[in-house]
């Protein structure tokens, strides 16, 4: 969710790394506890660069985008992620409930942003499509992609899960 309210922020008001001054972010507590801590601030592996709010807002504001080429190894060490890193605070809010979050942006000429968000919605089958093309379009042909989507929308058809299996095997490059 905080990864949707920075980007709302930086697109909707064009906010290039630059051009931030801090970026707070309240949440509630097992988020504002569990993607914090100190081994998740400078993340060194997409493992923890997943569960870092500090890595993933940061990379959210320089990229103006997150995907999965977001968590490519050369980005940990890049140096306005870790300005961008040095400028977000994370913090508890009692008042929240439910999946709420804040995300407030202030920038070096002293405007404030703030964009309250929810976990995200569930995808539709087009998102879910969508988000699979993004990632599988690099390791194998739309061809290939589509006969896996004919697959899993229809798995009550299936035989044999072998099928599905080999469908996903690809060469590495």
């Amino acid at each position: 969710g905080h990864v949707l309210a920075t980007l709302a922020i930086v697109k909707k008001h064009d906010l290039k790394p630059e051009d931030i001054a801090t970026v707070r972010i309240r949440a509630r507590r097992h988020e504002a506890h569990h993607t914090t801590t100190p081994s998740k601030k400078y993340p060194k592996n997409a493992e923890s660069a997943d569960h870092s709010t500090f890595y993933t807002s940061a990379i959210a504001i320089k990229e103006q985008a997150f995907g999965v080429q977001s968590y490519e190894p050369e980005k940990f060490t890049d140096p306005v992620v870790l300005d961008l890193i040095e400028k977000i605070t994370v913090e508890y809010d009692p008042s929240l409930t439910g999946t709420q979050g804040i995300n407030e942006i202030t920038t070096r000429d002293g405007r404030q942003f703030q964009e309250c968000f929810e976990a995200p919605p569930t995808l539709t089958d087009g998102e879910i499509e969508d988000k699979f093309r993004g990632m599988a379009s690099q390791y194998m042909d739309e061809r290939r992609i589509q006969e896996i989507f004919n697959t899993v929308w229809n798995l009550e058809n299936l035989d044999n899960m072998g099928k599905l299996a080999k469908l996903m095997v690809f060469q590495s490059q």
